[in-house]
């Protein structure tokens, strides 16, 4: 396959370097809620407050699957290594999810537009070969 025949890349692309761009300084946004969601914890849970530090970890973590992307954009046969990065970020934001509750709207759902993006760029050549056969 040509560069110009490979599906999805642009969109992995612009992803990818959204995904560098915004993950450091959204990771020091989000490690800094820590303070404003402390208060909001039961005593006993303070769910939401390690959330916010592993929504902070997860976006640091975003930085090695935007990496790989971008190295791998042209590359059609190796997307699968960039999917399994991929569907990792996802269980981690689903982690957050689970651990954030509330907090996880306005600290890491950036995060989960961009890896929902990244998915679907990473599966475009996939898909495409199954349609074909």
């Amino acid at each position: 396959m040509n560069r110009a025949e490979v599906p999805g890349r642009g969109l992995l692309i612009v992803t990818c370097i959204i995904m560098l761009v915004s993950a450091l300084p959204l990771s020091l946004w989000t490690f800094n809620i820590v303070h404003v969601a402390v208060p909001f914890d039961v005593p006993g849970d303070d769910w939401a407050a390690i959330g916010c530090i592993v929504g902070a970890a997860t976006y640091l973590w975003s930085i090695l699957p935007a990496v790989l992307g971008l190295l791998y954009s042209n590359k059609a046969y190796r997307y699968k290594r960039c999917r399994v990065l991929g569907w990792l970020t996802a269980a981690l934001l689903l982690a957050c999810v689970v651990m954030q509750r509330g907090f996880f709207l306005i600290t890491t759902l950036p995060l989960a537009v961009l890896t929902a993006l990244y998915l679907i760029a990473a599966y475009a050549p996939k898909r495409r070969k199954d349609r074909e056969s």
